[in-house]
């Protein structure tokens, strides 16, 4: 099928589209959303922003994807396509979370048991200790030496983010965070060795 067949073919999928079909795309996307906050992105919103794209790629003469024949050929297909499309939307924006810096606050116990917050007295940040700088720069110059290319959006990502959140960047395929992760203890190994 010519690929105006198919943008002609998924405009018509859409517009067969009805309120439950949203619906159910909706209920879909709650189940991938696995505990991103919902300042995140929503179920909704998820499903809304697959449809722009699916749309957009329809009036585009070449779209960054679109969907096979085989996923056009009927309405039973095309919510599969627009599921994994859902699917792909999440865990984009998985990835901008991962990224965020992490803030959550500490507590301490009264003597009557309750929480308070806790006011920090240290003054120095991490990005301000000259020990925990030198030993970033260590450890991410090492893992550069050590990781193949494919590896490195991961690597740098991470240094960006190295002080502010306790997640891996999710760049990229898993099985590139676990070799990045093993090359890190690797070298956090080598750097305990030099100095012990």
């Amino acid at each position: 099928m010519q690929p105006d067949g198919i943008q002609e073919l998924t405009a018509k999928r859409l517009d067969q589209l009805v309120l439950s079909d949203l619906r159910d795309l909706a209920t879909f996307a709650r189940t991938r959303l696995r505990g991103l906050p919902p300042s995140a992105i929503s179920a909704e919103d998820a499903v809304q922003k697959t449809l722009l794209h699916v749309i957009r790629g329809t009036q585009r003469a070449t779209p960054p994807r679109r969907p096979t024949s085989q996923q056009v050929r009927d309405k039973a297909a095309f919510m599969k396509y627009m599921k994994s499309a859902i699917t792909n939307v999440i865990a984009g924006a998985e990835r901008k979370q991962a990224v965020l810096p992490i803030h959550e606050p500490l507590f301490s116990v009264d003597a009557t048991q309750n929480e308070q917050p806790l006011g920090l007295v240290a003054s120095l940040s991490p990005e301000n200790s000259i020990t925990l700088q030198d030993l970033k720069r260590e450890v991410f110059s090492r893992l550069r030496t050590y990781a193949p290319p494919r590896l490195l959006p991961i690597i740098n990502q991470w240094e960006r983010t190295f002080f502010w959140t306790n997640q891996m960047p999710r760049l990229g395929p898993r099985g590139h965070r676990t070799q990045v992760r093993m090359l890190a203890m690797q070298v956090l190994k080598e750097i305990d060795e030099k100095l012990g």
